[in-house]
C-alpha cells in the first residue's frame, strides 16, 4: 500500500475537491452571476471590493500562521518517533474535535459584537465578547475534564496498542488546558474582527504562534523529556498568549469606538 503517501494523497485530493466544489457553488449563486453579467467585479467594479478583500486577505494569513504553527509542531513529533507521532496525532484529532465547538461559539459570539458595535452599543459589545469566552472556556473545560476521566477508553477508540494508549492517557490532561486556550484564541480573533480589525488581529495571531508557540513546543519536544507532551505545552503557551495578546487588542478597539460614540 501507498501508507503515508497514499493518505496525504487522499487528504490532498479531498481538500481540493471541496475548494473547486465550493468555488462553483458561489460562481453559480444568482446574485454572483447577476453581478458578473454588469462587470467582472460586479457593482463599483476592484475599487469597491477593497474593504473584503482586506478581511479576506488578513483571514487567510492568520489562518496560515496558525496552521503552519500546528503542522510544525506535527512535524516534530515524527521527528521524536513513530510513537510519539501516533500519540501526538491521535491527542490532535481529538483536539480538533473538541475545537469545533469552540468555533461555532466564536462565530456566534462574533455575530453578536458585530450587531452591537453596528448599534453603537459598546458595553453590550464587550460583554458579548466577554461572556462568549467564558462559555467557551466552560464547555470546553468541561469536556476536557471528561477526557480527562475517560482517558484510556478514548484512546482505545483509536487503537488497541496497550502501550500507545498508556502514552496517550496522560497528554489528555495537558490537551484539556491547551483546548481550554485554543478556544479562547478563537473566540477573541472572531471578536476583534467583528469590531472590523483585520490586519491588528492578524498580527497578533503572527506574534502568539510563530513567535511563541512553535520555539516553545520545538525546545520542549524535542530538546527535554517531554517530548510530546512538550508540544503540548508549546500549544497551550501560544495559544495562551494569543488569548491574552487579542484580548487586549479587542479592549483597545471598544474604548476606541467608545470615544468615537457621541
Amino acid at each position: 500500500g501507498q501508507e503515508a503517501v497514499g493518505g496525504a494523497f487522499a487528504t490532498s485530493t479531498a481538500r481540493t475537491v471541496l475548494a473547486i466544489t465550493l468555488l462553483a457553488y458561489v460562481a453559480c449563486l444568482p446574485e454572483v452571476r447577476a453581478a458578473a453579467s454588469r462587470m467582472m467585479w460586479g457593482p463599483g467594479g476592484w475599487p469597491a471590493s477593497r474593504e473584503i478583500r482586506t478581511i479576506g486577505l488578513a483571514g487567510a494569513a492568520a489562518y496560515f500562521f496558525e496552521t503552519f504553527a500546528f503542522s510544525a509542531l506535527n512535524q516534530a513529533a515524527g521527528l521524536i518517533g513513530t510513537s510519539a507521532l501516533a500519540a501526538y496525532s491521535i491527542a490532535h484529532n481529538v483536539e480538533s474535535t473538541v475545537f469545533m465547538i469552540a468555533i461555532g461559539l466564536s462565530v456566534a459570539s462574533a455575530v453578536r459584537v458585530g450587531s452591537y458595535a453596528g448599534q453603537g452599543r459598546a458595553d453590550e459589545a464587550r460583554f458579548a465578547a466577554w461572556s462568549g469566552l467564558a462559555l467557551t472556556a466552560l464547555i470546553i473545560g468541561s469536556i476536557g475534564v471528561l477526557l480527562v476521566l475517560n482517558g484510556e477508553r478514548v484512546a482505545s477508540v483509536y487503537t488497541e496498542d496497550t502501550a500507545l494508549i498508556a502514552r496517550i492517557t496522560p497528554l489528555l490532561a495537558i490537551l484539556t488546558i491547551a483546548l481550554v486556550f485554543d478556544g479562547g484564541q478563537v473566540v477573541m480573533g472572531h471578536c476583534t474582527r467583528a469590531l472590523g480589525d483585520s490586519w491588528g488581529t492578524t498580527l497578533r495571531f503572527f506574534l502568539a504562534f510563530w513567535g511563541v508557540m512553535i520555539p516553545v513546543g520545538l525546545y520542549l519536544g524535542l530538546a527535554t523529556s517531554l517530548e510530546e507532551m512538550g508540544l503540548f505545552v508549546g500549544t497551550g503557551v501560544g495559544c495562551g498568549v494569543a488569548v491574552l495578546l487579542l484580548g487586549l487588542r479587542f479592549a483597545a478597539l471598544v474604548r476606541r469606538m467608545e470615544d468615537k460614540t457621541p
